[in-house]
């Protein structure tokens, strides 16, 4: 090869890390970022075609991508799709969606970072946005445009929306990614095509955790490091059952659609059922369905033993715990059960099989287990404003779905716990 091709070039470099173009310590930052590393690397492997180009590079890292081949088959094999995802290790993500689906999809194209197009065996296969500015902005329009046309062709698209790495969100005491966007969540509603969510279990390192906690722009530099890493790792990957398009047209906000189709990626890895009656708390059927029988007292025991970290106090046989939707999928199921139960006895139930909404997705949940009685003795749900807020702004918290509330209360909702 007669010229060394750059993955990244300083100005871009430069944008990345929040410095100005020109400055001298960017060089310095190429080589300790891992970027000069994984660009020789590149150099090496670049004349491979297509996928045999992702095929060497995750044979050079010796990573492994794990998938149910039986999920494999839920995603169609014909027709306008578009395949949402978590975003927990970077460029990793897109390669692997490209490369487990390159049979059942071979049209599939990945809507992700510009510099992916950089990837000269792959320019085809991603259509770039600038993952420094807003998906509206003129940077990312032809990529909106080309991700629109290739949908109403027929074809499948890769869309990670949140459009940036999963990182630690101190506010959840986990990796997550940030709120979704809803532009392109616009664009695939629009185009009127069934979504498959997918999700990828795991996240980057500690290290690359820390540094976004100090600044932002460090995180994005260490992502080169990050995909190195993956040496010898393996990636599992679930895949979710379609959503067909009436399913979705049901939603008449973007925003909902967006916290919908988040909560259905999410739940994929942690056993929480996502329905689209959660999304509308308020919509209750007229005839009262039978309620779902209890759930074993042997499952919910075995989730409590794994809840150590979770349980806040123990009194005489009461132990209290504070504890995610994705921690306890199981008892989230009986708390369901025993509201309608409680709520129908004084006429005010859901009239649902269980009483479960959307809010029970990322609201913590407080409960108390009686030991003696092996059975749930109390509960209630808690959201930290802070948290919800930031990944769903106002129509987030339940408050909303009773009160109309004006710009001057978002300051107030940041600021409490619902």
């Amino acid at each position: 090869m007669s010229e060394e091709r750059k993955l990244m070039n300083p100005a871009e470099l430069a944008k990345a890390s929040h410095m100005r173009p020109g400055d001298p310590r960017i060089a310095v930052l190429s080589e300790v970022s891992g970027l000069k590393r994984l660009e020789r690397f590149y150099n090496e492997i670049e004349w491979k075609p297509g996928m045999d180009f992702i095929g060497a590079l995750f044979a050079h890292l010796d990573l492994r991508l794990e998938v149910d081949p039986a999920e494999l088959e839920r995603v169609p094999r014909e027709g306008g799709i578009a395949i949402v995802a978590n975003h927990p290790y970077g460029a990793i993500d897109g390669l692997a969606m490209l490369h487990v689906l390159r049979e059942r999809r071979p049209d599939l194209k990945v809507m992700a970072n510009f510099m992916l197009q950089q990837l000269e065996p792959l320019r085809d296969r991603f259509i770039g946005v600038n993952p420094f500015e807003q998906l509206t902005a003129r940077s990312s329009f032809q990529g909106m445009r080309q991700a629109a046309q290739h949908l109403a062709d027929g074809g499948a698209l890769g869309v990670f929306p949140a459009g940036e790495v999963s990182s630690y969100r101190k506010d959840l005491d986990a990796v997550a990614d940030p709120r979704w966007k809803t532009p392109v969540i616009k664009l695939i509603r629009h185009a009127g095509v069934p979504v498959v969510p997918l999700w990828f279990d795991g996240a980057n390192s500690l290290v690359f955790q820390i540094l976004g906690m100090v600044h932002p722009g460090l995180r994005t530099l260490q992502l080169p490091r990050e995909l190195l890493r993956m040496h010898g790792r393996s990636v599992r990957l679930r895949i979710g059952n379609p959503l067909t398009e009436k399913e979705l047209a049901r939603f008449s906000s973007v925003d909902d659609l967006a916290r919908f189709l988040r909560a259905k990626t999410y739940s994929i890895g942690s056993g929480v059922s996502v329905r689209r009656e959660h999304f509308k708390p308020l919509l209750f059927p007229r005839t009262p369905k039978p309620i779902i029988a209890p759930i074993a007292t042997d499952v919910l025991e075995q989730e409590l033993g794994a809840l150590a970290d979770k349980r806040l106090n123990t009194q005489g046989e009461f132990d209290l715990y504070l504890a995610p939707s994705g921690r306890i999928p199981h008892m989230l199921r009986e708390i369901g059960r025993l509201r309608e139960v409680t709520f129908r006895a004084v006429e005010e139930g859901t009239n649902k099989a269980v009483d479960l909404d959307e809010f029970d997705h990322y609201y913590d949940h407080l409960f108390v287990w009686d030991r003696e009685k092996k059975k749930l003795a109390g509960a209630y749900r808690v959201g930290d404003g802070r948290v919800i807020m930031d990944r769903y702004g106002k129509r987030g918290f339940y408050l909303n779905t009773l009160f109309r509330m004006g710009s001057p209360m978002k300051q107030v909702l940041s600021a409490s716990f619902e």
